[in-house]
Protein backbone atom coordinates (compact mmCIF):
# COMPACT_ATOMS: atom_id res chain seq x y z
CA UNK A 1 0.00 0.00 0.00
CA UNK A 2 2.50 2.65 1.11
CA UNK A 3 4.30 4.45 -1.66
CA UNK A 4 6.47 7.53 -1.90
CA UNK A 5 5.54 8.20 -5.51
CA UNK A 6 3.02 11.05 -5.51
CA UNK A 7 2.89 12.08 -9.17
CA UNK A 8 -0.54 12.12 -10.72
CA UNK A 9 -1.08 10.48 -14.07
CA UNK A 10 -4.18 10.29 -16.33
CA UNK A 11 -5.87 6.92 -16.15
CA UNK A 12 -6.18 4.59 -19.06
CA UNK A 13 -9.58 4.78 -20.61
CA UNK A 14 -10.67 1.73 -22.59
CA UNK A 15 -12.87 -0.94 -21.00
CA UNK A 16 -12.72 -4.72 -21.11
CA UNK A 17 -13.89 -7.01 -23.91
CA UNK A 18 -17.56 -7.35 -24.79
CA UNK A 19 -19.91 -9.03 -22.36
CA UNK A 20 -21.59 -12.27 -23.48
CA UNK A 21 -25.36 -12.23 -23.59
CA UNK A 22 -26.60 -14.63 -20.96
CA UNK A 23 -29.78 -13.38 -19.36
CA UNK A 24 -32.29 -11.04 -20.94
CA UNK A 25 -35.95 -11.67 -20.26
CA UNK A 26 -38.66 -11.03 -22.84
CA UNK A 27 -39.52 -7.81 -21.00
CA UNK A 28 -36.12 -6.26 -21.73
CA UNK A 29 -36.24 -3.52 -24.41
CA UNK A 30 -34.46 -4.62 -27.57
CA UNK A 31 -32.02 -1.70 -27.48
CA UNK A 32 -31.02 -2.21 -23.84
CA UNK A 33 -27.71 -4.01 -23.19
CA UNK A 34 -28.02 -7.48 -21.71
CA UNK A 35 -26.71 -8.37 -18.30
CA UNK A 36 -23.04 -9.39 -18.31
CA UNK A 37 -21.83 -12.76 -17.09
CA UNK A 38 -19.26 -13.34 -14.40
CA UNK A 39 -15.90 -13.64 -16.15
CA UNK A 40 -12.79 -15.40 -14.86
CA UNK A 41 -9.74 -13.14 -15.14
CA UNK A 42 -7.12 -15.72 -14.08
CA UNK A 43 -7.15 -19.20 -15.62
CA UNK A 44 -5.20 -20.75 -12.74
CA UNK A 45 -2.29 -21.92 -14.89
CA UNK A 46 -0.85 -18.95 -16.81
CA UNK A 47 -0.48 -15.17 -16.82
CA UNK A 48 -2.54 -14.83 -20.00
CA UNK A 49 -4.21 -11.39 -19.91
CA UNK A 50 -1.83 -10.09 -17.22
CA UNK A 51 1.43 -8.16 -17.21
CA UNK A 52 4.13 -7.66 -14.58
CA UNK A 53 7.41 -9.08 -13.34
CA UNK A 54 6.56 -12.75 -13.81
CA UNK A 55 10.22 -13.77 -13.86
CA UNK A 56 11.39 -12.59 -10.45
CA UNK A 57 8.33 -11.52 -8.43
CA UNK A 58 5.14 -13.28 -9.49
CA UNK A 59 4.60 -17.02 -9.94
CA UNK A 60 1.75 -19.51 -10.09
CA UNK A 61 1.35 -22.21 -7.46
CA UNK A 62 -1.63 -24.53 -6.99
CA UNK A 63 -3.94 -22.37 -9.05
CA UNK A 64 -2.99 -19.12 -7.30
CA UNK A 65 -0.95 -16.05 -8.23
CA UNK A 66 1.81 -15.87 -5.62
CA UNK A 67 4.53 -13.42 -4.63
CA UNK A 68 6.95 -13.21 -1.71
CA UNK A 69 9.16 -15.40 0.45
CA UNK A 70 9.10 -16.54 4.06
CA UNK A 71 12.79 -15.66 4.42
CA UNK A 72 13.59 -12.77 2.04
CA UNK A 73 11.95 -9.34 2.09
CA UNK A 74 10.28 -8.07 -1.05
CA UNK A 75 12.66 -5.44 -2.46
CA UNK A 76 9.93 -2.98 -3.49
CA UNK A 77 6.25 -2.66 -4.33
CA UNK A 78 5.37 -4.85 -7.28
CA UNK A 79 2.11 -5.26 -9.19
CA UNK A 80 0.79 -7.78 -11.68
CA UNK A 81 -2.00 -6.13 -13.66
CA UNK A 82 -4.68 -6.97 -16.19
CA UNK A 83 -4.10 -5.92 -19.77
CA UNK A 84 -7.69 -4.73 -19.95
CA UNK A 85 -9.37 -1.88 -18.13
CA UNK A 86 -12.66 -1.74 -16.25
CA UNK A 87 -15.13 0.95 -15.19
CA UNK A 88 -18.16 -0.21 -13.19
CA UNK A 89 -17.99 -3.77 -11.92
CA UNK A 90 -18.08 -6.25 -9.07
CA UNK A 91 -14.76 -8.03 -8.53
CA UNK A 92 -14.47 -11.16 -6.38
CA UNK A 93 -11.28 -12.95 -5.45
CA UNK A 94 -9.76 -15.00 -2.65
CA UNK A 95 -6.52 -14.08 -0.93
CA UNK A 96 -4.27 -15.55 1.71
CA UNK A 97 -1.55 -13.64 3.54
CA UNK A 98 1.16 -15.68 5.31
CA UNK A 99 3.53 -13.15 6.71
CA UNK A 100 6.09 -12.58 9.43
CA UNK A 101 7.12 -8.94 8.96
CA UNK A 102 5.77 -5.75 7.36
CA UNK A 103 2.65 -7.62 6.32
CA UNK A 104 0.93 -5.62 3.60
CA UNK A 105 -0.57 -6.22 0.16
CA UNK A 106 -3.63 -5.05 -1.75
CA UNK A 107 -5.87 -5.14 -4.79
CA UNK A 108 -5.66 -2.16 -7.12
CA UNK A 109 -8.61 -1.10 -9.25
CA UNK A 110 -9.43 1.85 -11.47
CA UNK A 111 -5.69 2.03 -11.69
CA UNK A 112 -3.03 3.00 -14.22
CA UNK A 113 0.63 2.02 -14.38
CA UNK A 114 3.12 4.85 -14.11
CA UNK A 115 5.22 4.80 -17.32
CA UNK A 116 8.77 3.50 -16.86
CA UNK A 117 8.15 2.86 -13.17
CA UNK A 118 7.21 -0.11 -11.01
CA UNK A 119 4.47 1.85 -9.21
CA UNK A 120 0.80 2.38 -10.10
CA UNK A 121 -1.79 5.06 -9.39
CA UNK A 122 -5.31 4.27 -8.26
CA UNK A 123 -7.62 2.89 -5.61
CA UNK A 124 -6.53 -0.05 -3.45
CA UNK A 125 -8.50 -2.50 -1.36
CA UNK A 126 -5.98 -3.02 1.42
CA UNK A 127 -4.69 -6.26 2.91
CA UNK A 128 -2.64 -6.54 6.12
CA UNK A 129 -3.14 -6.38 9.88
CA UNK A 130 -2.89 -2.59 10.09
CA UNK A 131 -5.03 -1.77 7.06
CA UNK A 132 -7.24 -4.78 6.34
CA UNK A 133 -10.50 -3.81 4.61
CA UNK A 134 -9.53 -0.16 4.17
CA UNK A 135 -9.73 1.80 0.92
CA UNK A 136 -6.41 3.48 0.11
CA UNK A 137 -5.41 5.90 -2.67
CA UNK A 138 -2.11 4.60 -4.03
CA UNK A 139 0.52 7.05 -5.35
CA UNK A 140 -2.03 9.86 -5.73
CA UNK A 141 -3.34 11.26 -2.46
CA UNK A 142 -1.46 8.59 -0.47
CA UNK A 143 -4.13 8.43 2.17
CA UNK A 144 -6.78 6.10 3.53
CA UNK A 145 -10.10 7.14 2.01
CA UNK A 146 -12.29 4.83 4.11
CA UNK A 147 -11.19 3.04 7.29
CA UNK A 148 -12.47 -0.41 8.19
CA UNK A 149 -13.61 -0.83 11.79
CA UNK A 150 -11.79 -3.37 13.95
CA UNK A 151 -15.12 -5.04 14.71
CA UNK A 152 -15.96 -5.53 11.02
CA UNK A 153 -12.51 -6.95 10.26
CA UNK A 154 -12.74 -9.34 13.22
CA UNK A 155 -16.15 -10.56 12.07
CA UNK A 156 -14.80 -11.06 8.57
CA UNK A 157 -11.70 -12.98 9.64
CA UNK A 158 -13.85 -15.28 11.78
CA UNK A 159 -15.33 -16.55 8.51
CA UNK A 160 -11.98 -17.34 6.86
CA UNK A 161 -11.54 -20.87 5.52
CA UNK A 162 -8.07 -22.39 5.88
CA UNK A 163 -6.59 -18.90 5.91
CA UNK A 164 -8.38 -17.86 2.71
CA UNK A 165 -10.62 -14.77 2.64
CA UNK A 166 -12.90 -13.53 -0.11
CA UNK A 167 -12.64 -9.86 -1.06
CA UNK A 168 -15.53 -8.23 -2.97
CA UNK A 169 -14.99 -4.85 -4.61
CA UNK A 170 -18.06 -3.17 -6.07
CA UNK A 171 -17.74 0.03 -8.13
CA UNK A 172 -20.85 1.83 -9.34
CA UNK A 173 -20.22 5.31 -10.64
CA UNK A 174 -18.35 7.15 -7.90
CA UNK A 175 -19.45 4.82 -5.14
CA UNK A 176 -17.01 2.12 -4.00
CA UNK A 177 -17.87 -0.64 -1.53
CA UNK A 178 -15.53 -3.24 -0.06
CA UNK A 179 -16.42 -6.40 1.83
CA UNK A 180 -14.48 -9.36 3.20
CA UNK A 181 -16.22 -12.69 3.66
CA UNK A 182 -19.58 -10.98 3.34
CA UNK A 183 -18.86 -8.26 5.93
CA UNK A 184 -18.79 -4.70 4.55
CA UNK A 185 -15.62 -2.88 5.55
CA UNK A 186 -15.76 0.33 3.47
CA UNK A 187 -18.37 2.42 1.68
CA UNK A 188 -16.92 5.47 -0.06
CA UNK A 189 -18.20 7.97 -2.61
CA UNK A 190 -15.56 9.91 -4.54
CA UNK A 191 -16.08 13.67 -4.27
CA UNK A 192 -13.18 14.74 -6.48
CA UNK A 193 -14.61 14.81 -10.00
CA UNK A 194 -11.11 14.85 -11.54
CA UNK A 195 -10.31 11.33 -10.28
CA UNK A 196 -10.66 8.84 -13.18
CA UNK A 197 -13.24 6.14 -12.64
CA UNK A 198 -11.78 3.39 -14.79
CA UNK A 199 -8.51 1.49 -15.11
CA UNK A 200 -6.81 -1.87 -14.71
CA UNK A 201 -7.05 -4.43 -11.92
CA UNK A 202 -3.69 -5.10 -10.24
CA UNK A 203 -2.46 -7.33 -7.40
CA UNK A 204 0.21 -6.02 -5.03
CA UNK A 205 2.99 -7.30 -2.86
CA UNK A 206 4.36 -4.56 -0.66
CA UNK A 207 8.06 -3.74 -0.47
CA UNK A 208 9.90 -4.92 2.68
CA UNK A 209 7.28 -7.61 3.39
CA UNK A 210 8.65 -10.96 4.54
CA UNK A 211 6.04 -13.56 3.70
CA UNK A 212 3.78 -14.63 0.86
CA UNK A 213 0.57 -13.26 -0.62
CA UNK A 214 -1.66 -15.51 -2.72
CA UNK A 215 -4.59 -14.61 -4.96
CA UNK A 216 -6.98 -17.05 -6.65
CA UNK A 217 -10.49 -17.43 -8.12
CA UNK A 218 -10.39 -13.94 -9.60
CA UNK A 219 -13.79 -13.18 -11.17
CA UNK A 220 -15.42 -10.02 -12.41
CA UNK A 221 -18.90 -8.97 -13.45
CA UNK A 222 -18.84 -5.78 -15.47
CA UNK A 223 -22.00 -3.72 -15.45
CA UNK A 224 -22.79 -3.73 -19.16
CA UNK A 225 -22.19 -0.73 -21.43
CA UNK A 226 -24.72 0.56 -23.97
CA UNK A 227 -22.43 -0.42 -26.84
CA UNK A 228 -19.53 -2.87 -26.82
CA UNK A 229 -17.34 -4.01 -29.73
CA UNK A 230 -14.25 -6.20 -29.60
CA UNK A 231 -14.12 -6.72 -33.38
CA UNK A 232 -13.53 -10.46 -33.06
CA UNK A 233 -15.85 -10.84 -36.05
CA UNK A 234 -16.26 -8.94 -39.29
CA UNK A 235 -17.68 -5.43 -38.69
CA UNK A 236 -21.10 -6.30 -40.12
CA UNK A 237 -21.38 -9.29 -37.77
CA UNK A 238 -20.95 -6.91 -34.80
CA UNK A 239 -23.54 -4.49 -36.13
CA UNK A 240 -21.21 -2.01 -37.86
CA UNK A 241 -22.22 -0.60 -41.22
CA UNK A 242 -19.35 0.11 -43.66
CA UNK A 243 -19.50 3.20 -45.84
CA UNK A 244 -20.20 2.85 -49.55
CA UNK A 245 -19.89 6.43 -50.79
CA UNK A 246 -18.18 8.77 -51.29
CA UNK A 247 -15.30 6.65 -49.98
CA UNK A 248 -16.02 2.92 -49.78
CA UNK A 249 -14.86 1.23 -46.60
CA UNK A 250 -11.61 -0.72 -46.75
CA UNK A 251 -10.33 -2.50 -43.67
CA UNK A 252 -10.05 -5.73 -41.75
CA UNK A 253 -10.21 -7.22 -38.30
CA UNK A 254 -6.82 -7.73 -36.67
CA UNK A 255 -5.45 -10.06 -34.02
CA UNK A 256 -2.93 -8.40 -31.74
CA UNK A 257 0.48 -10.01 -31.50
CA UNK A 258 1.06 -8.89 -27.91
CA UNK A 259 -2.11 -10.62 -26.70
CA UNK A 260 -3.68 -13.31 -28.91
CA UNK A 261 -6.95 -12.94 -27.02
CA UNK A 262 -7.26 -9.29 -28.07
CA UNK A 263 -8.74 -8.21 -31.40
CA UNK A 264 -9.36 -4.94 -33.19
CA UNK A 265 -10.42 -3.32 -36.43
CA UNK A 266 -8.20 -1.47 -38.90
CA UNK A 267 -9.93 1.11 -41.10
CA UNK A 268 -7.71 1.95 -44.05
CA UNK A 269 -10.27 4.00 -45.99
CA UNK A 270 -13.82 5.20 -45.48
CA UNK A 271 -15.79 4.84 -42.29
CA UNK A 272 -17.79 2.50 -40.08
CA UNK A 273 -21.09 3.29 -38.37
CA UNK A 274 -22.06 1.30 -35.27
CA UNK A 275 -25.41 -0.22 -34.50
CA UNK A 276 -27.74 2.09 -32.58
CA UNK A 277 -28.02 2.34 -28.82
CA UNK A 278 -30.59 4.22 -26.70
CA UNK A 279 -29.93 7.73 -25.42
CA UNK A 280 -31.92 10.17 -23.33
CA UNK A 281 -32.20 13.90 -24.00
CA UNK A 282 -29.68 15.95 -21.99
CA UNK A 283 -28.05 12.83 -20.42
CA UNK A 284 -24.28 12.37 -20.63
CA UNK A 285 -22.40 9.51 -22.29
CA UNK A 286 -18.80 8.41 -22.77
CA UNK A 287 -17.28 6.72 -25.80
CA UNK A 288 -13.89 5.13 -25.18
CA UNK A 289 -11.49 2.80 -26.92
CA UNK A 290 -7.82 2.18 -27.62
CA UNK A 291 -6.53 3.57 -30.91
CA UNK A 292 -3.56 3.61 -33.23
CA UNK A 293 -4.11 6.60 -35.47
CA UNK A 294 -2.48 8.19 -38.49
CA UNK A 295 -3.23 11.72 -39.75
CA UNK A 296 -5.86 12.60 -37.12
CA UNK A 297 -8.81 10.38 -38.04
CA UNK A 298 -12.30 11.31 -36.88
CA UNK A 299 -14.99 9.86 -34.67
CA UNK A 300 -18.48 11.12 -33.95
CA UNK A 301 -21.63 10.48 -31.96
CA UNK A 302 -24.55 10.73 -34.39
CA UNK A 303 -28.12 11.14 -33.10
CA UNK A 304 -31.49 9.94 -34.42
CA UNK A 305 -34.97 11.15 -33.51
CA UNK A 306 -38.06 9.15 -32.65
CA UNK A 307 -38.78 8.47 -36.34
CA UNK A 308 -35.21 7.30 -36.95
CA UNK A 309 -34.21 10.43 -38.85
CA UNK A 310 -30.60 11.55 -38.44
CA UNK A 311 -30.23 14.81 -36.51
CA UNK A 312 -27.83 17.37 -37.97
CA UNK A 313 -26.37 18.25 -34.57
CA UNK A 314 -23.79 15.51 -34.02
CA UNK A 315 -20.60 15.57 -31.94
CA UNK A 316 -17.35 15.26 -33.91
CA UNK A 317 -13.78 14.96 -32.69
CA UNK A 318 -10.37 14.00 -34.04
CA UNK A 319 -8.14 11.28 -32.62
CA UNK A 320 -4.54 12.25 -31.92
CA UNK A 321 -1.94 10.60 -34.13
CA UNK A 322 -0.05 7.76 -32.43
CA UNK A 323 1.97 4.71 -33.44
CA UNK A 324 1.24 2.83 -30.22
CA UNK A 325 -2.10 1.98 -28.60
CA UNK A 326 -3.42 5.01 -26.76
CA UNK A 327 -6.64 5.51 -24.81
CA UNK A 328 -9.23 7.79 -26.36
CA UNK A 329 -12.45 9.14 -24.84
CA UNK A 330 -15.25 11.42 -26.00
CA UNK A 331 -17.99 12.55 -23.63
CA UNK A 332 -21.18 13.79 -25.24
CA UNK A 333 -24.68 14.96 -24.37
CA UNK A 334 -27.86 13.38 -25.69
CA UNK A 335 -29.58 15.76 -28.13
CA UNK A 336 -32.94 17.16 -27.06
CA UNK A 337 -34.71 15.27 -29.87
CA UNK A 338 -32.58 12.12 -29.76
CA UNK A 339 -33.84 8.66 -28.91
CA UNK A 340 -30.94 6.67 -30.35
CA UNK A 341 -27.33 7.26 -31.32
CA UNK A 342 -24.62 5.59 -33.36
CA UNK A 343 -20.83 5.92 -33.35
CA UNK A 344 -18.97 6.79 -36.55
CA UNK A 345 -15.27 5.95 -37.02
CA UNK A 346 -13.53 7.50 -40.02
CA UNK A 347 -10.02 7.10 -41.40
CA UNK A 348 -8.26 10.19 -42.69
CA UNK A 349 -5.14 10.22 -44.87
CA UNK A 350 -3.87 7.14 -43.01
CA UNK A 351 -5.34 4.11 -41.26
CA UNK A 352 -7.17 4.01 -37.94
CA UNK A 353 -7.00 0.93 -35.70
CA UNK A 354 -9.45 0.55 -32.80
CA UNK A 355 -10.00 -2.05 -30.07
CA UNK A 356 -12.10 -2.44 -26.91
CA UNK A 357 -14.75 0.12 -27.85
CA UNK A 358 -17.40 0.95 -25.26
CA UNK A 359 -20.20 3.50 -24.78
CA UNK A 360 -21.77 4.00 -21.37
CA UNK A 361 -23.98 6.53 -19.63
CA UNK A 362 -22.16 8.73 -17.11
CA UNK A 363 -22.90 11.54 -14.70
CA UNK A 364 -22.40 15.27 -15.24
CA UNK A 365 -19.48 15.07 -12.78
CA UNK A 366 -17.88 12.35 -14.90
CA UNK A 367 -18.23 14.54 -17.99
CA UNK A 368 -16.75 17.51 -16.11
CA UNK A 369 -13.79 15.39 -14.98
CA UNK A 370 -13.13 14.33 -18.58
CA UNK A 371 -13.29 17.97 -19.65
CA UNK A 372 -10.90 18.97 -16.88
CA UNK A 373 -8.33 16.41 -18.02
CA UNK A 374 -8.49 17.82 -21.55
CA UNK A 375 -8.16 21.39 -20.30
CA UNK A 376 -5.10 20.35 -18.30
CA UNK A 377 -3.37 19.63 -21.63
CA UNK A 378 -3.67 23.33 -22.52
CA UNK A 379 -2.50 26.62 -21.02
CA UNK A 380 -4.98 28.07 -18.54
CA UNK A 381 -7.64 30.49 -19.75
CA UNK A 382 -7.00 33.95 -18.29
CA UNK A 383 -9.82 35.79 -20.05
CA UNK A 384 -11.36 38.68 -18.09
CA UNK A 385 -14.89 39.53 -19.26
CA UNK A 386 -16.24 43.05 -19.41
CA UNK A 387 -17.60 44.41 -16.14
CA UNK A 388 -20.77 45.71 -17.81
CA UNK A 389 -21.86 42.34 -19.23
CA UNK A 390 -25.33 40.82 -18.63
CA UNK A 391 -27.18 44.14 -19.09
CA UNK A 392 -29.85 42.32 -21.09
CA UNK A 393 -29.68 38.96 -19.29
CA UNK A 394 -31.21 39.73 -15.86
CA UNK A 395 -33.57 36.74 -15.78
CA UNK A 396 -30.87 34.35 -16.97
CA UNK A 397 -28.45 35.43 -14.28
CA UNK A 398 -31.17 35.38 -11.62
CA UNK A 399 -32.15 31.83 -12.64
CA UNK A 400 -28.54 30.68 -12.51
CA UNK A 401 -28.02 32.11 -9.06
CA UNK A 402 -31.37 31.20 -7.49
CA UNK A 403 -31.74 27.84 -9.17
CA UNK A 404 -34.40 26.15 -11.25
CA UNK A 405 -34.64 25.09 -14.90
CA UNK A 406 -32.89 27.12 -17.57
CA UNK A 407 -33.24 25.96 -21.18
CA UNK A 408 -30.68 27.38 -23.61
CA UNK A 409 -31.17 27.00 -27.37
CA UNK A 410 -27.96 27.24 -29.41
CA UNK A 411 -28.79 28.52 -32.93
CA UNK A 412 -26.24 28.59 -35.74
CA UNK A 413 -23.79 26.48 -37.70
CA UNK A 414 -21.19 23.78 -36.99
CA UNK A 415 -19.10 26.23 -34.93
CA UNK A 416 -22.18 26.85 -32.80
CA UNK A 417 -22.57 23.06 -32.62
CA UNK A 418 -18.99 22.73 -31.33
CA UNK A 419 -19.64 25.44 -28.76
CA UNK A 420 -22.64 23.48 -27.50
CA UNK A 421 -20.66 20.23 -27.53
CA UNK A 422 -18.09 21.74 -25.18
CA UNK A 423 -20.47 20.67 -22.37
CA UNK A 424 -20.03 24.09 -20.78
CA UNK A 425 -23.08 23.47 -18.61
CA UNK A 426 -21.08 20.96 -16.54
CA UNK A 427 -18.82 23.88 -15.55
CA UNK A 428 -21.66 26.33 -14.97
CA UNK A 429 -23.52 23.95 -12.65
CA UNK A 430 -20.45 23.79 -10.43
CA UNK A 431 -20.58 27.55 -10.07
CA UNK A 432 -24.38 27.61 -9.86
CA UNK A 433 -25.25 24.23 -8.27
CA UNK A 434 -28.97 25.01 -7.93
CA UNK A 435 -29.44 25.66 -11.64
CA UNK A 436 -30.86 22.91 -13.87
CA UNK A 437 -29.47 23.61 -17.34
CA UNK A 438 -30.76 22.05 -20.54
CA UNK A 439 -28.77 22.79 -23.70
CA UNK A 440 -30.62 22.39 -27.01
CA UNK A 441 -28.44 22.40 -30.12
CA UNK A 442 -30.39 23.68 -33.15
CA UNK A 443 -28.03 24.01 -36.10
CA UNK A 444 -27.37 23.45 -39.80
CA UNK A 445 -23.89 23.12 -41.27
CA UNK A 446 -22.62 26.33 -42.89
CA UNK A 447 -25.83 28.12 -41.96
CA UNK A 448 -26.34 31.54 -40.39
CA UNK A 449 -29.20 33.92 -39.79
CA UNK A 450 -29.46 34.63 -43.53
CA UNK A 451 -31.20 31.22 -43.57
CA UNK A 452 -33.04 31.25 -40.26
CA UNK A 453 -34.65 34.66 -40.95
CA UNK A 454 -36.82 33.30 -43.76
CA UNK A 455 -40.49 32.77 -43.02
CA UNK A 456 -41.40 29.67 -41.04
CA UNK A 457 -37.89 28.81 -39.80
CA UNK A 458 -37.60 30.53 -36.42
CA UNK A 459 -40.50 28.49 -35.04
CA UNK A 460 -39.08 24.96 -35.58
CA UNK A 461 -35.48 25.95 -34.93
CA UNK A 462 -36.10 28.07 -31.83
CA UNK A 463 -39.61 28.66 -30.54
CA UNK A 464 -40.77 25.04 -30.47
CA UNK A 465 -38.06 24.31 -27.89
CA UNK A 466 -39.52 26.94 -25.51
CA UNK A 467 -36.20 28.57 -24.62
CA UNK A 468 -35.37 30.71 -21.62
CA UNK A 469 -32.22 31.94 -23.38
CA UNK A 470 -31.23 31.80 -27.06
CA UNK A 471 -27.56 31.94 -28.03
CA UNK A 472 -27.02 32.89 -31.67
CA UNK A 473 -23.50 31.82 -32.61
CA UNK A 474 -21.18 30.72 -35.40
CA UNK A 475 -19.19 32.03 -38.34
CA UNK A 476 -21.76 31.59 -41.15
CA UNK A 477 -23.84 34.77 -40.96
CA UNK A 478 -22.07 36.25 -43.98
CA UNK A 479 -21.45 39.46 -41.99
CA UNK A 480 -25.18 40.12 -42.41
CA UNK A 481 -26.10 42.06 -39.28
CA UNK A 482 -29.63 42.76 -40.51
CA UNK A 483 -30.32 39.04 -40.87
CA UNK A 484 -29.39 38.56 -37.22
CA UNK A 485 -31.64 41.49 -36.30
CA UNK A 486 -34.53 39.86 -38.17
CA UNK A 487 -34.09 36.58 -36.29
CA UNK A 488 -33.96 38.41 -32.95
CA UNK A 489 -37.21 40.23 -33.72
CA UNK A 490 -38.96 37.05 -34.84
CA UNK A 491 -37.89 35.30 -31.63
CA UNK A 492 -39.25 38.21 -29.61
CA UNK A 493 -42.60 37.97 -31.40
CA UNK A 494 -43.08 34.42 -30.16
CA UNK A 495 -41.20 34.34 -26.84
CA UNK A 496 -40.11 36.55 -23.97
CA UNK A 497 -36.80 34.70 -23.71
CA UNK A 498 -33.51 36.56 -23.46
CA UNK A 499 -30.98 36.58 -26.31
CA UNK A 500 -27.19 36.41 -26.35
CA UNK A 501 -25.33 36.86 -29.65
CA UNK A 502 -21.81 35.42 -29.90
CA UNK A 503 -19.20 36.17 -32.51
CA UNK A 504 -17.64 33.08 -34.13
CA UNK A 505 -14.68 31.40 -32.42
CA UNK A 506 -12.04 28.84 -33.46
CA UNK A 507 -11.83 29.15 -37.28
CA UNK A 508 -8.67 31.12 -38.24
CA UNK A 509 -9.16 34.37 -40.09
CA UNK A 510 -7.07 33.20 -43.04
CA UNK A 511 -9.50 30.32 -43.55
CA UNK A 512 -12.54 32.61 -43.43
CA UNK A 513 -11.21 35.31 -45.78
CA UNK A 514 -11.54 33.38 -49.07
CA UNK A 515 -15.26 32.80 -48.48
CA UNK A 516 -15.90 36.54 -48.06
CA UNK A 517 -13.46 37.83 -50.64
CA UNK A 518 -14.76 35.41 -53.25
CA UNK A 519 -18.33 36.69 -53.09
CA UNK A 520 -17.86 40.46 -52.72
CA UNK A 521 -15.55 43.20 -53.94
CA UNK A 522 -12.35 43.12 -51.91
CA UNK A 523 -12.91 46.52 -50.28
CA UNK A 524 -16.44 45.62 -49.22
CA UNK A 525 -15.43 42.20 -47.92
CA UNK A 526 -12.55 43.65 -45.95
CA UNK A 527 -14.78 46.30 -44.39
CA UNK A 528 -17.41 43.69 -43.51
CA UNK A 529 -14.91 41.48 -41.72
CA UNK A 530 -13.22 44.33 -39.90
CA UNK A 531 -16.45 45.96 -38.73
CA UNK A 532 -18.71 42.94 -38.23
CA UNK A 533 -18.22 42.57 -34.47
CA UNK A 534 -18.67 46.30 -33.86
CA UNK A 535 -21.81 46.34 -35.99
CA UNK A 536 -23.21 43.31 -34.17
CA UNK A 537 -22.52 44.96 -30.82
CA UNK A 538 -24.31 48.14 -31.91
CA UNK A 539 -27.25 46.21 -33.34
CA UNK A 540 -27.61 44.12 -30.17
CA UNK A 541 -27.70 47.24 -28.06
CA UNK A 542 -30.46 48.62 -30.27
CA UNK A 543 -32.43 45.36 -29.97
CA UNK A 544 -31.72 45.01 -26.24
CA UNK A 545 -29.93 41.72 -26.80
CA UNK A 546 -26.64 40.85 -25.14
CA UNK A 547 -23.46 40.58 -27.23
CA UNK A 548 -20.29 38.67 -26.33
CA UNK A 549 -17.25 38.88 -28.61
CA UNK A 550 -16.02 35.35 -27.90
CA UNK A 551 -13.94 35.57 -31.07
CA UNK A 552 -11.69 38.18 -29.51
CA UNK A 553 -11.33 36.11 -26.34
CA UNK A 554 -10.39 33.08 -28.46
CA UNK A 555 -7.85 35.03 -30.54
CA UNK A 556 -6.26 36.49 -27.40
CA UNK A 557 -6.00 33.02 -25.90
CA UNK A 558 -4.38 31.60 -29.04
CA UNK A 559 -1.88 34.45 -29.07
CA UNK A 560 -0.88 33.76 -25.47
CA UNK A 561 -1.02 29.97 -25.57
CA UNK A 562 2.14 29.44 -27.65
CA UNK A 563 0.49 26.28 -28.93
CA UNK A 564 -0.02 25.48 -32.62
CA UNK A 565 -3.57 25.73 -33.93
CA UNK A 566 -3.46 22.00 -34.67
CA UNK A 567 -3.37 21.30 -30.92
CA UNK A 568 -6.91 22.68 -30.64
CA UNK A 569 -8.38 21.72 -34.02
CA UNK A 570 -9.72 18.64 -35.76
CA UNK A 571 -9.58 20.32 -39.20
CA UNK A 572 -8.96 23.75 -40.70
CA UNK A 573 -12.14 25.25 -39.21
CA UNK A 574 -13.41 23.18 -36.27
CA UNK A 575 -12.12 22.55 -32.78
CA UNK A 576 -11.23 19.18 -31.35
CA UNK A 577 -12.20 18.32 -27.78
CA UNK A 578 -9.32 20.43 -26.42
CA UNK A 579 -10.38 23.43 -28.48
CA UNK A 580 -13.96 23.01 -27.33
CA UNK A 581 -12.82 23.04 -23.72
CA UNK A 582 -11.11 26.38 -24.23
CA UNK A 583 -14.40 27.74 -25.59
CA UNK A 584 -16.24 26.22 -22.60
CA UNK A 585 -13.91 27.93 -20.15
CA UNK A 586 -14.17 31.29 -21.90
CA UNK A 587 -17.95 31.01 -21.88
CA UNK A 588 -17.95 29.95 -18.23
CA UNK A 589 -15.83 32.97 -17.30
CA UNK A 590 -18.39 35.16 -19.04
CA UNK A 591 -21.20 33.79 -16.85
CA UNK A 592 -19.13 33.53 -13.67
CA UNK A 593 -20.18 35.88 -10.84
CA UNK A 594 -18.46 39.22 -11.11
CA UNK A 595 -17.07 38.96 -7.60
CA UNK A 596 -15.80 35.38 -8.06
CA UNK A 597 -12.31 34.73 -6.69
CA UNK A 598 -9.91 33.56 -9.37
Amino acid sequence: MRSGFTARHPALRPLLAAAIVFLAGPWAPADQPPAAPVETLFDGTSFAGWNGDTKNTWRIEDGAIVAGSSTVAAPRNEFVATNRTFGDFELRLEYRLDCGKDCNAGIQFRTVRIPNHHEVIGYQADIGPAYEGCLYDESRRNTILATASKEAVAQAHAKAKDGWNEYVIRCEGRRIRLSINGIETADYTETDATIPQEGVIALQIHGTMVGTIRYRNIRIEEFPPLLASDFRLAPAAEGWEPSKAPTPFEGETIRLADDPDEHGIRIRKGQLMSKSFPVEPFAFYRLRFLAQAAEKPLCAAVFFDQEGKEIVADDHDSIDTSTDWRPYALCFRGHADARKARIRLQANAGPLAVKNLRVEQITADDAAAWAARLAAQCPAVSFEPAADRWQFLPRTMQRLAAGGPLRIVMLGDSICNDTSNSLYETLLTRIYPKAKLEIVTSVRGGTGCWYYKDEGRVKPYVLDYKPDLVMIAGISHGCDVEAIRSVIRQIRQGSNCEILVLSGAIAPREVLEPAYFGSKPAAVALDDMEQFSARMRRMCREERAEFFDIRKAWDDYMLRSYKPYDHFARDAIHGNSRGKQIVARILTRYFEPKDAAR
